[in-house]
């Protein structure tokens, strides 16, 4: 009887759960979550360069400017002469002329204490100013102060005068690149004006062929003026006086303003400005030198 009841005790043991073993049952695998497949974002279509058109350049209204019978004065590179070039103001103001173009090299450096000095030169000065910038007027490469002596604050723009369009040109740098070419060239298809002068500071060429020319874009700028049919090509740089003639344009280099002079006198080399006589579209000029 014993040995049944030991038996029983027994089987009720091993059918227990978890009876006679010492390890827990496995936990049922993990299934690893799907890996998210990152979706790519959409880009935006890309867009198609549209060229932005050239805007035409439009000419300064100038009070005063309708008279087609006038007289203007040209002169360039005064610089440290200050002396000289206050002489040459005076002559200007008193000698009927409407107005002053300045080829360029207003000052020795273009910063803050020389520009002080060209203004205390100008004040008073009684007729409009229209300067072009030289490399003299650069300062750190740039034209930071020259906007202030412009009818519009930048360093090139155009007027007119009576029958006569003026388009004054940015080659500060000692050359016209392509982009200053492209705005004398739109500029000078707008106009209208029967008698065309460009202004300037370096020369694109020299009678006498001197070093003080530009340094590039010469021929591109010379097929302008021709294209265009410019009478006059006013500039400065080479300081002197001296004039010349190619395809039709009237070179006149004026530098002569109060800077050393590179020249004898017989060679143009005497300090100077030159007078424009316009009636309608008949043009005349003679130097006046500085006794």
């Amino acid at each position: 009887m014993l040995n049944k009841m030991i038996l029983a005790l027994l089987l009720i043991l091993v059918l227990l759960p978890g009876a006679g073993c010492d390890v827990a049952p496995a936990a049922p695998p993990t299934v690893p979550a799907p890996t998210t497949i990152p979706t790519a974002t959409a880009l935006p279509p890309t867009a198609t360069a549209v060229p932005t058109a050239t805007a035409v350049p439009t000419p300064t209204p100038i009070p005063g400017s309708e008279q087609t019978t006038f007289t203007f004065a040209v002169c360039g590179d005064n610089r440290n002469g200050d002396e000289v070039y206050a002489r040459l103001l005076q002559m200007v103001a008193q000698d009927g002329s409407a107005f002053l173009v300045n080829t360029g090299d207003l000052v020795p450096q273009g910063f803050g204490a020389y520009w002080r000095s060209f203004a205390t030169l100008m004040e008073g000065f009684p007729i409009p100013f229209f300067p072009a910038p030289g490399n003299h007027d650069l300062y750190e490469g740039a034209l930071k102060d020259f906007g202030a002596w412009t009818p519009n604050g930048e360093p090139h723009y155009s007027f007119d005068w009576g029958q006569v369009h003026f388009t004054v040109a940015n080659d500060s740098l000692g050359e016209m690149d392509e982009r200053e070419l492209a705005w004398i060239d739109a500029d000078l298809s707008a106009t209208t004006q029967p008698v065309k002068f460009v202004v300037h500071h370096h020369p694109a060429w020299d009678p006498d062929d001197s070093e003080h020319i530009m340094t590039g874009g010469n021929e591109a700028f010379l097929a302008l003026l021709k294209k265009h049919g410019v009478q006059y090509d006013l500039c400065g740089h080479d300081h002197r006086y001296r004039t010349g003639g190619r395809d039709g344009t009237t070179l006149v280099i004026t530098a002569g303003g109060g800077a050393p002079l590179y020249y004898d006198s017989e060679e143009g080399g005497f300090y100077h400005y030159v007078r424009f006589n316009v009636q309608g579209t008949d043009v005349h000029f003679e130097v006046v030198k500085l006794e």
